[in-house]
């Protein structure tokens, strides 16, 4: 092995949490090596905020985080906070920032600004970054991690692994991290799909396909309340899409796993009671000349999309009182049973891979292998849309790279 292939830290990953463990290490006077098996690094930071890249979030509450150990992410947030992220990219990167009610953006609206800058700050601490690198197998001899690609085979001191979930897989986030990670003891919890669109049976709502609403969703799991989100859903032509209901969709895709009932409820006007959505409606229909049909269609499409409207209007009963009780109980519970999510390639990110329980919370470092690392969506942790899964990337990156830079050091 020529004296080139050997390193202090090789990064299996060049997505957002590899190229951040790159920047930070090398900034250390590290030698890097980035190994990553796409033509392209960064590939799946390109697709985060429909393009525009939503890096950090102003509310870093732990309600944002999803981890068997609800503990497990807050050393490395508070090791590299969204404060740090917007002072990293601005002051280290040359990346200025934008805000828009908490959502942290470039100044640019361009994702390929975010991608471009890690890039130059790797190029700028000499990382030497190998594409299409596929790793063949991984051991640790004499102290030393040793990586052997299709094409040469490298060592370091120290390893980390940042090889994504299975989420977006054209990224590169295929799964491969979770062999490597098991090649030294690791176990792996189940990996699904997260924040993703919602599939239903219900067909008579497929003829809503388009219809956008305000409103507010809950997850329900063998008739009990899991979760709930407002905000703009989409009714589809197989399901309901739309911000809130990526926001339960994890619990939706670990429930169906499990074989346990699963449906979503809607609540169409959740800033309106029942009992006064009922009044409303029995008295705008008193002492009307027009037909009760074309009175109730005024007084709902006040409220609610043409197309929900017409299909509320379709049931009929035999008394208006029925109606209007029945009309308000779909407007206020309609429910949409769930028979599967979207597939890995729609999700957004992954929920399951590497056990937190093996891993050490304040180091970012594997508790069954001396000098190994993990950052990122390969770790059994995923967090809600708003920039939570990038901030996620940045600061378990950092930590990763911190550590290990440490450990090296007191190798030498």
């Amino acid at each position: 092995m020529s004296n080139n292939h050997h390193f202090d830290i090789i990064i299996v990953g060049a997505g957002a949490s590899g190229l951040m463990a790159a920047v930070q290490a090398s900034d250390r006077n590290l030698n890097v090596l980035v190994l990553e098996h796409q033509p392209k690094a960064g590939v799946k930071i390109l697709s985060t905020g429909n393009g525009r890249c939503n890096l950090t979030n102003s509310d870093m509450s732990a309600k944002y985080f999803r981890c068997d150990d609800p503990l497990f992410f807050r050393p490395a947030l508070k090791a590299f906070s969204e404060q740090d992220t917007l002072r990293f990219f601005e002051e280290r990167l040359h990346l200025f920032c934008k805000e828009k009610n908490g959502y942290w953006y470039p100044r640019s609206n361009q994702a390929t600004a975010v991608r471009e800058a890690l890039l130059s700050g790797c190029r700028e601490n000499g990382v030497l970054i190998r594409r299409n690198a596929q790793i063949r197998d991984i051991t640790k001899k004499d102290g030393r991690f040793r990586f052997r690609t299709d094409k040469e085979t490298y060592s370091a001191a120290a390893c980390i692994l940042c090889c994504g979930g299975k989420a977006f897989p054209k990224s590169g986030s295929d799964g491969s991290g979770y062999r490597l990670a098991k090649v030294f003891g690791h176990s792996i919890v189940k990996p699904l799909p997260a924040l993703m669109a919602l599939y239903s049976d219900r067909s008579e709502l497929f003829a809503l396909a388009g219809v956008r609403a305000f409103g507010k969703v809950s997850l329900v799991v063998n008739g009990s309340h899991v979760i709930t989100d407002e905000g703009e859903l989409q009714f589809t032509d197989y399901g309901i899409s739309g911000i809130p209901v990526f926001q339960i969709s994890r619990y939706a895709a670990i429930a169906l796993h499990k074989k346990e009932q699963v449906s979503v409820v809607i609540d169409l006007i959740p800033e309106m009671p029942k009992e006064e959505l009922e009044r409303y409606l029995s008295d705008g229909c008193k002492g009307q000349a027009m037909k009760t049909d074309d009175r109730l269609r005024v007084l709902l499409n006040g409220l609610l999309p043409q197309k929900i409207t017409a299909f509320l209007l379709e049931q009929k009963t035999d008394t208006l009182s029925e109606r209007i009780r029945q009309i308000s109980g779909e407007i206020k519970h309609l429910s949409v049973p769930v028979v599967k999510t979207a597939s890995f390639t729609q999700a957004q990110t992954t929920t399951g891979g590497v056990r937190v329980s093996e891993i050490d919370p304040d180091t970012m470092g594997s508790r069954l292998e001396d000098g190994l690392y993990f950052a990122g969506e390969l770790i059994d942790i995923d967090g809600a849309c708003g920039g939570y899964n990038l901030q996620w990337a940045w600061s378990s990156g950092t930590l990763a790279a911190n550590s290990a830079a440490a450990y090296v050091r007191e190798r030498n």
